[in-house]
């Protein structure tokens, strides 16, 4: 349950990264122009922050995406996935019942732990999660982080002058909204498999509204910086 909720912290950051970013996008929207954005001031900031962004992205996919090797464990979301795969005897739903009881005894009476361990197994009445489900899991991380992974493993992680530049270059944002979503969804399944709680997103997302602090940004100065 440490494991998974230690994952889950660094989706919190993930998710609240996307967020503040999400708005960055949308205050471009009144300064679109032809095939790209004409900010009457602070180009260089906008610069500047899609980089570090995409950076700051990779780097944590890369982080829950690695399987590890001999030498090297990580405690991360695709390696948890793995030790889990070895271990699907153990996910019972007997388990995951009691463990429902062991934290709300009231809630456990109703049957809804029956009912969520179907939603969770997308079969009703399995005895045990499938490891089946797992690899199809794996393969989601693999499918939607694996080219991002590859790009940080060769270019970021040595460090290499151009790393920055090369990241802007070579991935999309929608990429990396894959490869968020992903982990997200995949997150939530087993945060509530291992801990029988639900994932909550990070309050922050409702309350931190910075809109208007980027706008303010933009609307500074006279002079013209265009973005692509």
């Amino acid at each position: 349950a440490d494991w998974i909720k230690r994952v889950a912290r660094e989706l919190d950051d993930l998710l609240y990264s996307q967020h503040i970013f999400n708005q960055f996008i949308r205050s471009f929207e009144p300064f679109r122009t032809n095939g790209g954005f004409e900010l009457p001031h602070g180009g260089h900031i906008a610069r500047w922050m899609l980089n570090n962004y995409k950076t700051s992205v990779v780097m944590a996919v890369r982080r829950l995406a690695d399987k590890g090797s001999r030498n090297d464990k990580p405690q991360s979301l695709a390696r948890l996935l793995q030790q889990l795969m070895d271990h699907a005897h153990l996910l019972t739903r007997q388990y995951f019942s009691e463990m429902n009881e062991h934290i709300d005894k009231q809630f456990a009476h109703t049957g809804a732990a029956g009912s969520d361990f179907d939603d969770l197994t997308g079969k009703k009445d399995l005895d045990c999660f499938q490891p089946s489900m797992i690899c199809d899991d794996l393969t989601d991380i693999s499918m939607a982080c694996d080219q991002i992974k590859t790009l940080a493993d060769k270019r970021f992680a040595h460090m290499d002058k151009n790393a920055k530049k090369a990241l802007a270059d070579s991935l999309t944002f929608p990429e990396l909204d894959m490869a968020i979503d992903t982990i997200k969804k995949i997150v939530k399944r087993y945060h509530h498999l291992l801990t029988a709680r639900t994932y909550s997103e990070p309050t922050c997302l409702l309350d931190d509204d910075i809109y208007n602090d980027f706008m303010r940004i933009w609307r500074l100065g006279n002079e013209h910086d265009y973005v692509e």
